[in-house]
């Protein structure tokens, strides 16, 4: 048996996740990096 397809994603959700990652690369390319607790790092 198949399995069914999963629902399509809202409208503008991978422009969304696309435009954040960008940002995302605008910090790192500046010096931004991410804190610790966002790496899920711990001291």
């Amino acid at each position: 048996m198949d399995d069914p397809l999963p629902p399509d994603p809202p409208p503008g959700m991978w422009e969304a996740i696309e435009s954040l990652l960008a940002h995302e690369r605008e910090l790192w390319e500046v010096g931004i990096d991410a804190p610790p607790w966002y790496r899920h790092e711990s001291d």
